[in-house]
C-alpha cells in the first residue's frame, strides 16, 4: 500500500532534496508531494523589506547589498554539470515518478490545505518552510515533523550553529520532532548533535543538513513502522532570530582571521587579478591540474588540513567555474575535453572526516573526488606514524560500511598501499605484500577489479623505477604522485602529479594555483 508524505518547504535547497531522495531510495512504495511556498514579491514589498533591514542592521546593510548584487551580476554560469549525487538534483527530484511538485503563492492559503486534504497524506516533513498553520500542519494522518538544526528548547529559531558558536558551546544539536502550535515547540523525536572542534565556524551547517536529512529518514521509519516514541521538551528555552550584519562581521573576525589579514587580503587582491590574465594564455586550455586533499576539519590547522567551511569555499568555486573531469576519465582511453585548464578532485590517506565532512560538501556542490585510501587502515584505530610523528596522536579513519556508503553515492576509491608504506625505502617482498593487500581488498569490499594507485608520501625519491613496475606487475590502473607539477592533456597514467591543497588556500589563491602558480609547491 502506498505511504504518502508531504514535504512542506520555502526552498528547493540542497538538503531537502537530498531528504527526500534518501526516503525515495529507501522506500519504493512512498510517494512525495512537495509543497513550495513561493510569495509573490511586489515592489512595495520589496521597497518595505529593505527599510526594515536598513533599521536593523544600519549602514552596512547598503553595501552588503550592494555586494550581493555586483555577486549575482558577475557570478559565472554554471559549468559543471553533477558528477554525484545525481539523483538528489532538483531535475532528477521533479522528474520522479513518484514525486509531485506544487506551488503556492500562499503555503497557508485555503486552496493549498483543500488540495492537501484531497490528496490525504500520511505524513508530514517540514525543511525550511515558513510557520505552518494548524490546519495545514495537522492535515497529515500522522502529524508533521519538523527538522531543526539546534537543540531543543535551548535553541529554536535560526540560524543553525550561529549563536552556539557565538556562545562557546561545545555542539550544535539536531532535532527532529512534531510540528505544533509555537515555534520548535513539539515534543521530540529524535536528537542528536555535531561537536563545535577548536576551529568551527558556521560553515558546519553542511554537515548539520547531512545528519538531519539521515535523521528525517530513520524518523519516517519510524513513523511507518509505529515504533516512533516522543518525549515533551523540558525548560523554557530560548527562540533565536537572524544576527545582525555588524554580529556576522564580529563572529567572522573570531573564527576566521584569515580572512581579515591584511597580509592574505592583498595576496588575495594579488591573485585575483594575476590569474584572469594567466587564463588568456593559450597554454591554459592544455593544463590539466589534480588537487590533492586529505583532511576536512575544524580541528587542526596544518598543511594537509582545510576548514570545512573554506573547503565548501573551494568545492563552490571549481564547481561554477571550471570544466571537472574524474581519475576515471583521466586514465581511459579517450580524450579529454579541450576546453581547460581541466580539474579534479582527490584526497589520500581515509581520515574519517573525509565521510564526516567532505562527502556532504562534494554531494552538496555534485563535485567528484577519488579517495587513495591505506586499506589495512579501514575500519581500524591505527594511526598513521607521520601523525604520531607531529601531532603526538592519531586520528580517526573510516570505516568500510562508510567506505561502501559513500561507493554508492557514486565516488571512487583507490589504493595508497595497505599501511602507508614508503615504496622507495620497502624491501621487494614488503612492497609486493602492500600492493597485494591493498588490492584484494579494494576488490573483495568494493568490487573494483583493477584499482587506481597513489603511493604514499609522494615526493620524487618516494618512488623507484623497480616499485613502479611492481605496481603495474600488481594490476594496478595507473599511479599518482604528491609532489605538485602540471599535467597537459594526453597525461602519462603512470606519472600522473597532483598538486597539495591546504588552509592558507582561499578560492583566490585556489584559482591560481590552477591557472600556473608556483606549481611545485604550494601557494
Amino acid at each position: 500500500m502506498t505511504f504518502r508524505i508531504v514535504v512542506f518547504t520555502a526552498g528547493l535547497g540542497h538538503n531537502v532534496l537530498r531528504t527526500i531522495d534518501l526516503v525515495l531510495r529507501e522506500h519504493a512504495d512512498v510517494e512525495v508531494m512537495i509543497f513550495h511556498h513561493t510569495p509573490v514579491k511586489t515592489p512595495e514589498k520589496l521597497l518595505k523589506n529593505q527599510i526594515k533591514n536598513v533599521e536593523r542592521h544600519g549602514w552596512r546593510w547598503i553595501p552588503y547589498q550592494a555586494g550581493e548584487l555586483v555577486k549575482d551580476l558577475t557570478a559565472p554560469a554554471p559549468r559543471a554539470s553533477r558528477m554525484v549525487g545525481v539523483t538528489s538534483s532538483l531535475a532528477a527530484i521533479t522528474a520522479h515518478p513518484r514525486v509531485t511538485l506544487r506551488r503556492y503563492p500562499s503555503i497557508n492559503s485555503p486552496q493549498a490545505i483543500a488540495e492537501l486534504v484531497e490528496w490525504k497524506p500520511d505524513l508530514g516533513l517540514v525543511m525550511a518552510a515558513p510557520i505552518l498553520k494548524k490546519d495545514l500542519f495537522e492535515v497529515p494522518r500522522l502529524g508533521s515533523l519538523n527538522l531543526h538544526k539546534g537543540k531543543l528548547p535551548e535553541y529554536r529559531g535560526m540560524p543553525p550553529a550561529f549563536w552556539e558558536i557565538w556562545n562557546g558551546e561545545s555542539s550544535v544539536g539536531v532535532t527532529v520532532h512534531k510540528v505544533a502550535a509555537g515555534l520548535d515547540t513539539g515534543e521530540i523525536l529524535l536528537e542528536d548533535s555535531v561537536p563545535l572542534e577548536k576551529f568551527a565556524t558556521p560553515g558546519v551547517r553542511v554537515r548539520l543538513g547531512e545528519r538531519g536529512s539521515k535523521m528525517m529518514l530513520e524518523a519516517v521509519g519510524l513513523m511507518r513502522s509505529g515504533a516512533a516514541v516522543f518525549k515533551p521538551q523540558v525548560g523554557k528555552g530560548e527562540t533565536r532570530t537572524r544576527p545582525t550584519l555588524a554580529q556576522e562581521r564580529e563572529l567572522e573576525k573570531r573564527v576566521r582571521p584569515d580572512k581579515h589579514d591584511l597580509k592574505r587580503r592583498a595576496k588575495s587582491a594579488f591573485f585575483s587579478g594575476w590569474a584572469p590574465a594567466k587564463e588568456l594564455l593559450p597554454e591554459s586550455s592544455r593544463r590539466l591540474v589534480i588537487l590533492l586533499y586529505h583532511r576536512v576539519s575544524d580541528e587542526l590547522r596544518d598543511s594537509v588540513t582545510i576548514g570545512v567551511e573554506q573547503f565548501e569555499e573551494h568545492m563552490r568555486y571549481l564547481a561554477a567555474s571550471h570544466h571537472l573531469v574524474t581519475m576515471e576519465d583521466i586514465i581511459a582511453d579517450r580524450p579529454l575535453p579541450k576546453d581547460g585548464p581541466l580539474v579534479a578532485v582527490t584526497f589520500d590517506d581515509g581520515y574519517r572526516d573525509n565521510y564526516i565532512n567532505a562527502a556532504p560538501v562534494l554531494l552538496k556542490h555534485g563535485v567528484h573526488s577519488t579517495f587513495f585510501i591505506s586499506t589495512d587502515k579501514v575500519g581500524k584505530n591505527e594511526p598513521f606514524d607521520h601523525d604520531l610523528k607531529k601531532l603526538g596522536r592519531g586520528l580517526p579513519n573510516m570505516s568500510w560500511n562508510e567506505v561502501r556508503e559513500m561507493h554508492v553515492e557514486g565516488f571512487s576509491f583507490g589504493s595508497h598501499t595497505a599501511n602507508h608504506v614508503n615504496m622507495a625505502k620497502a624491501t621487494d617482498e614488503l612492497a609486493a605484500i602492500e600492493l597485494e593487500r591493498s588490492r584484494t581488498a579494494l576488490q573483495t569490499e568494493l568490487g573494483i577489479a583493477k584499482p587506481m594507485f597513489a603511493y604514499p608520501f609522494g615526493k620524487r625519491a618516494d618512488m623507484t623505477p623497480a616499485r613502479l613496475e611492481q605496481v603495474k606487475q600488481a594490476g594496478y590502473a595507473c599511479n599518482c604522485s604528491a609532489y605538485g607539477g602540471v599535467n597537459e592533456l594526453g597525461v602519462d597514467r603512470w606519472d600522473i602529479r597532483r598538486q597539495g591543497v591546504d588552509h592558507t588556500m582561499d578560492p583566490a589563491a585556489l584559482r591560481a594555483k590552477i591557472a600556473g602558480w608556483k606549481h611545485d609547491r604550494y601557494v
